[in-house]
């Protein structure tokens, strides 16, 4: 990732990068979870953070190889939550669009 990018230009390299990894990525993370809807929202989280990352212009040497260490963390985050009796989560946005996560407990944690 180069760091003076415009938005088109950004847009355009994440299109390009989801085009490139996705079944490489999605066959590395559905070998290690229960079901492929579990596979797909786990992918939809790292191209997200994917989409965070470049938005804050933080630069990543091996993209590659950066998508499927943010995988394997994704991965590892859901057996922690279902080991913990973590049954899901509502994804909420406050007033200035930054993202906060809505347990299913009720509890909110941002």
């Amino acid at each position: 990732m180069t760091e003076n990018l415009s938005t088109a230009e950004q847009n355009e390299q994440i299109h390009q990068t989801v085009q490139k990894e996705r079944r490489r990525l999605l066959d590395f993370v559905r070998k290690r979870v229960p079901t492929e809807e579990d596979a797909e929202d786990l992918l939809q989280e790292v191209f997200f953070e994917l989409i965070e990352t470049y938005r804050l212009m933080k630069p990543v040497e091996q993209l590659a190889s950066w998508l499927f260490k943010v995988a394997r963390n994704k991965i590892t985050d859901f057996y922690r939550k279902k080991k913990n009796g973590f049954t899901g989560s509502t994804i909420w946005y406050n007033e200035s669009g930054r993202r906060r996560k809505a347990f299913a407990s009720g509890n909110s944690a941002c």
